[in-house]
């Protein structure tokens, strides 16, 4: 098979996003959506799976997007204890005014 050429486009602008490694790891994704669409064997797909993972993560890197911050599980109130904050409010009934 045959190597595809990447396109050449030069950025107009300054800007991260229209970097030439972003507009490659673009065009890149795109070759890899349609190579999916033919029969693959499952080595192979996973293969292109996780090329297409590195590739999410290299056009992060270079649109200067930080990492998802993880999610902090220690202030996540485990399941069936009651925080303080949700504690059941005591009312006491009132006594129904008397209308003259």
């Amino acid at each position: 098979m045959k190597a595809a050429l990447l396109p050449v486009v030069l950025p107009s602008k300054a800007r991260p996003k229209s970097s030439q490694a972003s507009i490659q790891a673009k065009y890149l994704q795109d070759l890899i959506v349609e190579t999916t669409q033919g029969e693959l064997k499952p080595a192979e797909l996973s293969g292109l799976a996780r090329a297409w993972c590195d590739l999410q993560e290299e056009r992060r890197k270079l649109a200067m997007r930080p990492l998802p911050r993880p999610i902090d599980t220690t202030k996540i109130p485990k399941r069936g204890s009651r925080s303080r904050a949700a504690a059941p409010v005591a009312i006491e009934p009132t006594e129904p005014s008397k209308a003259a």
